[in-house]
């Protein structure tokens, strides 16, 4: 019997080329995605960052110090970095997960496929339940 993971754990499935033929791990490859979006988010304030200083020199007005432009040119770049190096930390080992699970759910008793479906079941009806009042106050809330 496998675990069956857990919400809301970001996960993915890879099937690139690093994935596949370099064997990086997943979370990795999250790590850079989430990077890379940070630097072109940055990368298009700086642009508008400096639009606004050109066309404040133009109107000698509103222009922001020499020493704040060049704290933003030389920052920004480090703010990805950044970002990437703090999602990498909040990732867990393949072992250290296994451990967890193992420890925490199967040291306990044996899970027989009865008790994942009582479970399943009671998980079910509590959806429910909460998915009731939520709709409940909607459909209140549309009349």
């Amino acid at each position: 019997m496998q675990p069956i993971p857990l919400y809301p754990i970001l996960g993915g499935f890879c099937t690139g080329f690093l994935a596949v033929y370099l064997d990086v791990w997943a979370h990795y490859l999250m790590a850079f995605i989430v990077a890379a979006i940070v630097a072109q988010i940055g990368s298009l304030a700086f642009c508008f960052f400096k639009k606004h200083q050109t066309i404040g020199k133009l109107m000698n007005r509103h222009v922001f110090p020499e020493g704040l432009y060049d704290i933003v040119v030389w920052g920004l770049p480090m703010v990805p970095v950044t970002v990437f190096v703090l999602f990498l930390q909040t990732g867990m080992r393949r072992s250290k997960q296994m451990n967890y699970i193992n420890k925490t759910m199967f040291t306990r008793k044996k899970l027989t496929i009865s008790d994942l479906s009582i479970l399943l079941i009671k998980d079910t009806i509590k959806c429910s339940q909460q998915n009731g009042v939520l709709f409940g106050q909607v459909r209140h809330l549309g009349t």
